[in-house]
């Protein structure tokens, strides 16, 4: 896939997740209506430059993965919520990914299994 192109076309965005992220927390937590608009019109957008309406959004994210090193538990977790309020409104796949030294070392087991419950699947590399 040429990336260049692809960007030229609309189809192809890479976002700064700390920048995006700072833009829609209010005292320490996600504001769930910036969230969801943001992320629907951005979906919306991509589809639609993608000219078929019906083929899925990939998205890849780690904003969660910011927020647990940081130690904001209570914020991840309803990013993780909200993500999955994105996938009931949009054709869209999600990837997560989190860094090792975050589950091995931020994120208890507890933490672990409220993240985990939150995906269809969970693969560990």
């Amino acid at each position: 896939m040429d990336l260049v192109a692809t960007a030229g076309q609309g189809r192809y965005l890479e976002l700064d997740a700390a920048q995006t992220l700072s833009t829609m927390m209010v005292n320490g937590s996600p504001d769930s209506v910036r969230f969801i608009e943001f992320f629907d019109n951005l979906i919306k957008r991509v589809a639609s430059a993608a000219r078929h309406g019906d083929l899925a959004v990939l998205v890849y994210g780690e904003a969660v993965d910011l927020l647990l090193t940081q130690g904001s538990v209570h914020a991840a977790v309803l990013i993780e919520d909200l993500t999955n309020e994105l996938l009931k409104r949009n054709n869209v796949h999600i990837l997560c990914g989190y860094s090792v030294s975050c589950v091995h070392g931020a994120m208890d087991n507890h933490t672990l299994g409220q993240i985990n419950a939150r995906h269809s699947a969970v693969y560990r590399v």
